[in-house]
């Protein structure tokens, strides 16, 4: 099957990287954009890629008027990062009418992606939402020293700041952490500690048509997550949900919502379960754990936007995990350190697994980042391994380390094709 409407894909990261695969191998034709040479993403053959100054900022407001009068037809936007969604809802009216691109309005969406609006919108929907207070500087905590319950989770307000998210354990340790990042981060979050580790935490992805109706849905959970419990999603898999379907519903289906949207939800330990944060206008870092278990996001958003059709998705029960693996084998190796986790680290091995960046027919990506990978992991395996031989018998170190290595350089070999063809590099060299 082809397809005569192009694809636009802005950014090439692992999860822009694996749009452009999903779209390319269904005969789309995919053009992408990125203003990092270094990225891998750039390697793969599965699309048109040319290289602009800014995929951030207002720059790209300007490229991408410049590029869509290179094509006959209006092009399916697809945006990877918060960033690219904020500065599209701010200009909008320049790009309007020139690609397809199905989004909520534009106040909406600035509204969502800023956390400190997140308590009115979840006290409208009746969701629990953890206790939240805002601050902008260190000397703000004066007011607020006897309302705060330790530990708490520190974040900054708007998204892609220089961190995600920091546990802090008491006053002083908060202190530092503020002063040191208020330079960098206009306004901060204080919330009550939801407790739990990274294993608790769940998505809940949609797709929502222009009548604000999902007509896609899928559940997964974090498996670990980089750095450990408070960064973004290193591994994640499937989960069959329909509870948390049903928070995530609620928490959309009152507002005018269109297009591709999620909702990080976190349960602790006594069955709560708390809206942690929503995503809005693009797919999610884990998109391929969606695709691989049956339900092909970018492929259903590119078909409602080109003729209305519907794609039936079909949840597989497959079970296939999803590895950013340059992030997850650290904190994977970490995991025999602690006892309680070692025996899941090794029954993890053994699952159907899918890679952020490797794929048989498409392998450039992930060889063009294995010299230094390789040295790099190699290093950090022998520390980590030193520390388990300190701790238990030598045979069951090395027993460990051998069928981790084993299992990642052998598994499922043999069973996909090795060949595969090049395309054009760019679309204009520059």
């Amino acid at each position: 099957m082809s397809f005569d409407i192009p694809a636009l894909v802005v950014g090439l990261c692992s999860h822009g990287l694996s749009i452009c695969r999903s779209l390319g191998g269904k005969g789309v034709p995919v053009y992408a954009l990125e203003s990092d040479k270094k990225l891998p993403g750039l390697k793969t053959r599965y699309a048109r890629k040319r290289l602009i100054s800014d995929i951030n900022g207002p720059g790209l407001i300007s490229d991408l008027v410049k590029i869509r009068k290179e094509f006959k037809t209006n092009p399916v936007l697809f945006l990877t990062n918060d960033n690219m969604v904020r500065t599209i809802a701010e200009s909008y009216d320049e790009i309007e009418g020139l690609f397809c691109l199905n989004l909520p309005p534009q106040d909406l969406i600035l509204d969502l992606l800023d956390k400190k609006n997140l308590t009115r919108f979840t006290q409208s929907n009746s969701l629990q939402y953890p206790r939240t207070f805002t601050i902008s500087r260190s000397q703000d905590l004066n007011q607020l020293k006897d309302l705060l319950r330790y530990p708490i989770a520190l974040k900054p307000s708007t998204p892609l700041s220089p961190f995600k998210a920091l546990r802090i354990n008491n006053e002083n340790e908060l202190r530092g952490q503020i002063e040191h990042y208020q330079d960098s981060v206009k306004l901060f979050l204080l919330q009550d500690w939801i407790s739990g580790t990274e294993r608790n935490i769940f998505f809940t992805n949609f797709y929502f048509d222009k009548n604000h109706k999902s007509i896609a849905k899928f559940v997964g959970r974090k498996i670990r997550a980089f750095p450990r419990n408070t960064g973004g999603a290193c591994s994640a898999e499937p989960c069959y949900r329909d509870d948390l379907l049903k928070i995530g519903l609620e928490f959309f289906e009152k507002l005018p919502i269109r297009g591709p949207v999620s909702l990080e939800i976190k349960e602790d330990e006594d069955g709560y379960q708390y809206v942690i944060e929503p995503t809005v206008g693009r797919f999610d870092y884990y998109i391929l754990c969606c695709i691989r278990n049956g339900v092909d996001m970018p492929y259903i958003s590119y078909k409602y936007q080109i003729d209305n059709t519907v794609v039936n998705t079909n949840e597989n029960r497959r079970h296939t995990i999803w590895v950013d693996f340059e992030k997850d084998f650290p904190v994977y190796l970490e995991s025999f350190q602690n006892k309680g986790e070692r025996k899941e680290a090794i029954l993890f091995l053994f699952k159907r697994k899918v890679f952020a960046l490797w794929a048989w027919n498409d392998m450039k990506p992930s060889l063009y980042t294995w010299p230094k990978s390789l040295k790099k992991y190699f290093q950090k395996s022998m520390s980590i391994f030193k520390k388990i031989f300190r701790r238990q018998k030598g045979a069951f170190a090395w027993s460990t380390l051998f069928i981790t290595f084993s299992n990642l350089l052998l598994s499922k070999i043999l069973r996909k094709k090795l060949w595969y063809r090049d395309k054009n590099d760019f679309l204009i060299k520059r």
